[in-house]
């Protein structure tokens, strides 16, 4: 039931007839709650240790009983403050909400045709630092290039960005393979991350990633078995807009389609379904479809 959070009171049998919570964040009033809980439960830290909000909502969640610890990457698992090792399963990306092929009639819709497009897919909120990826701007020909920033928190973050020429404000998306579709580079200058999601997806669509480079940086290249494109965690606005500018037409179509191919391998929906499979020690429900891990025939076309 996508799309809102449901509590006991309305519906008690999504507790009472699950075997299994996986909890990312609760209340202090849903402690008693969960104590009752007769099946496993599983807290998720998806945010990275640096971060003191998520730091104490990771450790907060370890007042339940009997509750396990699950960290998206090591990095975020360093939040739950424990001298014991924590299960890491990375996030894994859905292929069939990144996958798409250029779509040229969107780019004239937009009037993005013969511009290079930069793509910010996420949060709109402060630590995300959105407006690092818009105030790049003042450093590009908006003739040559263009900026789209998409993602929650729109209205805040419009009120307060300042207008700039070539910068597209869209609101958010569920299902951002039109976005990928319409990009030649996905950025994210987030002062802190533990995964980065939107990232996977765009390298799983084909679209070269530039990103700051973050304590997790390095693990995630060792999953990836390549090194990231990055740029220095405070780097300013002109400096951010050189570096994108740089490889933006300096394109490497070959390590784009490594990568696609290490997320496919590594990090996609399948995988992720599987690690906790394995945790939970249940048998594989291999007829599932995002098992289908395969891209489709024509995937290198685009």
């Amino acid at each position: 039931m996508p799309g809102r959070v449901y509590t006991y009171e309305e519906h008690p049998e999504f507790f009472s007839n699950c075997d299994v919570i996986l909890s990312w964040f609760f209340a202090e009033q849903d402690i008693e709650l969960l104590s009752k809980f007769d099946g496993r439960l599983f807290a998720v830290s998806h945010g990275s240790h640096e971060h003191p909000w998520f730091r104490s909502q990771a450790q907060f969640m370890l007042n339940v009983p009997g509750i396990q610890p699950v960290g998206v990457s090591h990095a975020a698992a360093k939040a739950f403050g424990l001298d014991v090792p924590v299960p890491v399963i990375y996030n894994g990306v859905e292929l069939d909400r990144s996958i798409s092929p250029p779509n040229p009639e969107l780019r004239h819709a937009m009037g993005l045709d013969n511009k290079k497009v930069i793509l910010y897919y996420g949060r709109l909120s402060s630590e995300k630092r959105p407006h690092y990826v818009a105030n790049m701007m003042k450093y590009l020909d908006p003739d040559k290039y263009a900026t789209i920033l998409c993602g929650g928190n729109t209205g805040n973050f419009a009120s307060v960005m300042p207008r700039m020429k070539g910068v597209h404000l869209l609101k958010p998306t569920r299902n951002p393979r039109s976005l990928f579709s319409i990009a030649d580079c996905s950025v994210n200058f987030s002062e802190t991350e533990s995964f980065c999601l939107s990232l996977f997806e765009s390298m799983a669509a084909r679209v070269p990633t530039i990103s700051s480079e973050w304590e997790v940086t390095a693990e995630l290249e060792g999953v990836l078995g390549e090194p990231l494109i990055t740029t220095p965690l405070h780097a300013a606005p002109d400096e951010l807009a050189s570096v994108v500018a740089y490889h933006l037409n300096n394109p490497d179509k070959e390590r784009d389609t490594r990568l696609r191919e290490r997320v496919f391998e590594r990090l996609s929906a399948g995988t992720m379904a599987r690690e906790w499979e394995r945790l939970l020690g249940v048998e594989p429900l291999a007829e599932f479809s995002l098992y289908d891990e395969s891209p489709p025939h024509d995937s290198s076309n685009y």
